[in-house]
This record gives C-alpha cells, sequence and structure tokens, in this order.
C-alpha cells in the first residue's frame, strides 16, 4: 500500500495458449487475505500459549502430588503407629508430634495452592479480557467492509 503496510495476498491465474503455445491470454484473481493471514497468526499464537500452559499445568500437578504426598504419607504412618497397643506414653508423645507437624505441613501447602489458585485465575481473567478486546477490534475491523458509506458505525468498548 501507499501508506507503508505490508498485505497479503493470494494469487489465481489461468493462462490460454495458441498453437504455438505462446501465450495470448492471461487472466488472474488478487485477493487482500491479510486479516485471514493476522486471524491465523492469532490462532498460532494462542495455540503455542495454549501448549506452554498445559506443560505448566504437568509440572504443577507433579510437583503438587509429590508436596501433597510427603506429609500424608508421614500422617498415615503416625496413625498407623498410634494404634499399636504397647506403644509407651513417649512414643505416643512423638507420633502426637509428628502428626501435628504434618498436619500443619499439609495445611500449608493447602493454603499455598489456594493463594496460586487465586493469582493464577486472576492472571488468566486479566489475560482473557485483553484477547477479548483484540477479538472484538479485528471484528470491528472486519465489518467496516460492509457498511455502506453514509451509515454510522459506533462501537462501546468498556474498560
Amino acid at each position: 500500500k501507499k501508506d507503508g503496510s505490508i498485505r497479503h495476498a493470494c494469487i489465481e491465474r489461468k493462462m490460454d495458449f495458441d498453437e504455438h503455445k505462446k501465450i495470448i491470454r492471461l487472466y488472474g484473481i488478487l485477493q487482500d487475505i491479510t486479516e485471514r493471514k493476522a486471524a491465523e497468526e492469532v490462532r498460532e499464537k494462542l495455540t503455542d500459549e495454549l501448549i506452554q500452559r498445559n506443560r505448566e499445568l504437568e509440572q504443577f500437578t507433579f510437583m503438587l502430588s509429590h508436596d501433597l504426598r510427603a506429609p500424608t504419607a508421614n500422617i498415615i504412618g503416625f496413625a498407623e503407629n498410634l494404634q499399636q497397643e504397647n506403644l509407651s506414653n513417649e512414643d505416643q508423645k512423638v507420633c502426637l508430634m509428628g502428626l501435628s507437624k504434618s498436619v500443619e505441613r499439609l495445611d500449608t501447602i493447602i493454603k499455598d495452592i489456594f493463594q496460586s489458585s487465586l493469582q493464577i485465575l486472576y492472571r488468566e481473567w486479566k489475560i482473557s479480557l485483553v484477547k477479548i478486546r483484540y477479538v472484538f477490534s479485528l471484528i470491528f475491523l472486519l465489518l467496516m467492509k460492509y457498511i455502506p458509506s453514509g451509515y454510522i458505525f459506533t462501537a462501546y468498548f468498556i474498560t
């Protein structure tokens, strides 16, 4: 374009030849596909982000499973020890202390998970809001082609 912007196009052509294989006619269609190309790029970017988030989620799930398993295994072990009939008072105190510390550790992990989840949800909400605005802007630009001249199209974007 004259303004220096880059446009993407799709070209279809057909040629007619004479009996000497010399071109006698050339037909062609040039279609501006800039918007389609932009939409494809957005789709690819969103796909890449989704793949990355899935990897992060897998890693988070693995770490979460490990972090939850350790205090849970300790709780099970201490509870089993406390069920023994010949356990001395001193051993009972040790088991109860270990049980208490393991429950506190589990509680801390659960609170951390909850806090992390809230932060992730808030971040996702903000990202989604930005993407929705971008999508609506693209839709608005695409609709502008179909509005007859002399008509006014008004769009409100609430921030």
